[in-house]
């Protein structure tokens, strides 16, 4: 199966850098003195994650799930594999959940009930990228880095087949015949 990036950024590096640092202060405005837990969604999320904490003007704890629902496939699966939830400690904290792009909603429903039952006392989310036509159960994320149309994009942790994740801007991948 070939692909082919579009000829032109989606988002530039630019365009991402400045908006990480909007989304950063009103993280922290969120949590205000409050200490919070990051955990972040491997693998997509581990650039817009290294780069948004980066950004905070505090020290915050980090920790990493695996959620998966892709595979090597360009759309999800539906059943969401999620792996690393026994080895963070979750009782009694607020957590930031980070992912890099609200697709079907499925992944980050099922990763927060799984906090939520693993003794979360709250967790937001936080992604780079929004699909709300793409939306199959009511899940909204608190903080969107940029809400875009049904694409398939590739670049700043997003991957296909995982290529591209380290691309510095984000582009519309399409499969060729």
């Amino acid at each position: 199966m070939n692909s082919a990036l579009s000829t032109t950024p989606l988002i530039g590096r630019t365009q991402i850098r400045s908006r990480i640092r909007v989304l950063a202060r009103k993280i922290e405005a969120h949590y205000g003195d409050d200490d919070f837990l990051v955990i972040g969604l491997m693998n997509g999320a581990f650039i817009f994650l290294a780069d948004l904490t980066r950004a905070f003007s505090r020290s915050v704890d980090i920790a990493f799930l695996k959620a998966s629902s892709y595979g090597k496939s360009s759309r999800s699966s539906g059943k969401v594999l999620l792996e690393g939830l026994e080895k963070i400690e979750i009782h009694g904290r607020r957590i930031l959940l980070i992912d890099d792009i609200l697709d079907t909603g499925k992944t980050l429903t099922h990763v927060t009930e799984a906090l939520e039952k693993a003794g979360a006392t709250e967790v937001t989310s936080c992604v780079l990228l929004d699909k709300p036509e793409r939306h199959q159960v009511p899940y909204s994320a608190k903080f969107v880095g940029f809400v875009i149309e049904d694409l398939f994009v590739v670049g700043y942790g997003l991957d296909f087949a995982e290529k591209y994740r380290n691309l510095a801007d984000i582009w519309v991948i399409k499969e060729l015949a």
